[in-house]
């Protein structure tokens, strides 16, 4: 799936990408972080019912693929609350300012 992305590096059109009710591990998650790396066009991504993990979404934050983003799902998987505190707290602690929903 992700060299279906891949094209994303060149192409300024997209602005949404929803990848819900995937299986995305963490190797999924450091190759869609490559992807996204430096993206400024991206305003909603959607990783909702993923099974994503908090190491995944920490390795999209360090990549600094929230950027640019407005809406940002995350809602049913499985990060708990020590995920959702240090997710917000990361959040809170860049400089993202385009981020206006998180779930």
């Amino acid at each position: 799936m992700l060299e279906a992305l891949d094209i994303m590096r060149t192409d300024t059109s997209v602005v949404s990408l929803v990848l819900e009710n995937r299986h995305t591990d963490d190797v999924m998650m450091a190759g869609l972080a490559d992807i996204l790396q430096g993206n400024s066009t991206l305003r909603l991504l959607s990783l909702a019912c993923s099974r994503v993990t908090l190491p995944g979404v920490e390795l999209l934050m360090n990549a600094g693929c929230f950027a640019h983003l407005g809406t940002l799902h995350l809602h049913g998987n499985s990060l708990g609350d020590v995920g959702a505190a240090r997710i917000v707290s990361s959040l809170q602690g860049n400089d993202w300012p385009s981020l206006q929903h998180l779930r």
